[in-house]
This record gives structure tokens, sequence and C-alpha cells, in this order.
């Protein structure tokens, strides 16, 4: 019965794709535009004094807020470097929000440039971890300030890590 449902499904689809393929080839004054482009964030770059180094961190903000006075919770997404887990993050948040199942929020992604050495307490081996106090003291005392001065924030903060920055959010909470 399974395979009877995903035979009807994909015959459904390969009858509407072409019905809607022959439908826009003949219709002669069909044409694409680019608009605007699709974007999600802003980049951002400071001196970290406690990690003493640059940092960068990624800022997404809520459709409605440069039109509102509204204040936002703060979701903070670790890994931001590999972009692809960025916006599967914020693809699942957007869709959370969309589905009012959590309210719109400012989020925040967080580079490392050695995530290890960020987001592992004891040293892994020599020059490899052991720096997660000091990436957590990075977060309390400059990532927050940071992001509360330049927006309109809430008390109310999330922190989403995957793998090593899942173990990074266990310890911090």
């Amino acid at each position: 019965a399974h395979q009877m449902i995903i035979k009807k499904f994909f015959l459904v689809a390969v009858i509407s794709i072409s019905l809607l393929h022959s439908v826009l080839a003949q219709t002669s004054d069909f044409s694409f535009s680019v608009e605007s482009p699709l974007v999600i964030g802003k980049t951002f770059s400071f001196r970290s004094e406690i990690m003493d180094e640059e940092r960068k961190i990624l800022v997404s903000l809520p459709e409605d807020y440069e039109r509102s006075t509204k204040r936002y919770p703060v979701i903070s997404i670790l890994d931001s470097q590999l972009f692809f887990q960025f916006q599967y993050d914020y693809g699942v948040i957007n869709a959370l929000e969309f589905m009012e199942k959590i309210p719109e929020v400012i989020l925040v992604g967080v580079h490392s440039e050695d995530r290890e050495m960020d987001m592992v307490t004891a040293p892994i081996t020599e020059g490899r971890g052991g720096n997660a106090d000091k990436f957590i003291e990075f977060f309390r005392s400059e990532l927050q300030k940071f992001v509360e001065q330049q927006y309109r924030t809430q008390p109310y903060k999330t922190l989403i890590g995957h793998s090593a920055g899942g173990y990074f959010a266990l310890r911090t909470l």
C-alpha cells in the first residue's frame, strides 16, 4: 500500500510539472526577473579582548524589525562559519516562527575558526581544545553586550550547537 501511494504521488508530480511546463512554454509574455537578492543576515567583525582575536558573527533580524519597536529574544547559533549549518537552523527557526510555535527572534551566528579550541573544555591534544571557559566568558562579557547594544532584545536567550557545539551549549547551561 505504501509503494502504491508513492507511485501515485510521483505520477501526479510528473503530470503537474509537465502541464506547468507546457502552459509556460505557450505563454509568450512569461518571463522571470530578479527583484532582490535573498539576504538572511549581515556579517560583523569585532575585536575580542577575552579571546585575543577578531571574531565574526552573522546577525539575522526579524522581517518586521525595522518597522516595529518590539524587543526580540535572541538565539545564538554556534559554528556559523559552516554557513550551510546556519542556513539550516535559520530555515527551521523561520518555519517555527511562521507556524507561530515560537516568537520572532534575532539570530546570531557565531563563527569559530578553531571550534575545538572554543568549545572543548579540556585539551584533546597539545594545542587542541581547552578554551571553553574563555569562550563562555566571551559570550557573557562581549558578544551578548554587543548584541544588546546594537539591537532591541529581550532578556530571553537560547544557544544552539551541534556536535562539539552541542556539548558546549550543554556545558554552558
